[in-house]
């Protein structure tokens, strides 16, 4: 999603013999993932903004893994569908990538779908390492393998929370 939209056609194609541990699919997709992490470090050498769209989805899933009792990846999958809503919101990402993201999240056996209080939640949000005074980095998608970050003002981060859940 952040990085390579014909490799996430490819995951979409391809789920039931990545769920059926197809050897030779499962191999793809770990090179392939693996290059896409290898070019985006290789390109952001010294750490600056590029690399953090690794961590597309963690913002809002380690606030939700605070939230809930859920594994890392799980609460993962649902901070990556909240961030692309957020995405759509802000008129970058079209509903019908949020939806290709969702199915084949939801696919692949992940959560897509979640209740929060949108207040415990937004108060997990704000215990988050990565701000930086009332400011919180987000990574979103400006379109399908196209990831970029936004910085957002923790306050107007409430409603935008509020709406979300």
């Amino acid at each position: 999603a952040i990085w390579d939209k014909s490799f996430l056609a490819y995951l979409e194609e391809h789920m039931e013999q990545i769920l059926a541990r197809d050897i030779a699919v499962l191999e793809h997709v770990v090179a392939v993932s693996a290059a896409i992490k290898v070019e985006v470090v290789e390109n952001d050498e010294r750490e600056s903004d590029l690399r953090r769209i690794l961590n597309f989805g963690h913002t809002l899933g380690h606030a939700i893994e605070r939230h809930q009792r859920v594994l890392h990846g799980e609460a993962v999958s649902m901070g990556m569908i909240l961030a692309a809503k957020l995405s759509n919101r802000l008129g970058l990402l079209p509903s019908s990538e949020v939806q290709v993201l969702q199915k084949i999240l939801a696919s692949a056996g992940l959560p897509v779908d979640m209740t929060l209080d949108p207040d415990e939640l937004f108060l997990n949000i704000r215990k988050d390492k990565k701000k930086s005074g009332e400011e919180l980095h987000f990574v979103l998608l400006d379109g399908t393998g196209k990831a970029i970050i936004k910085t957002r003002a923790l306050k107007e981060l409430k409603s935008i929370v509020h709406d979300l859940c």
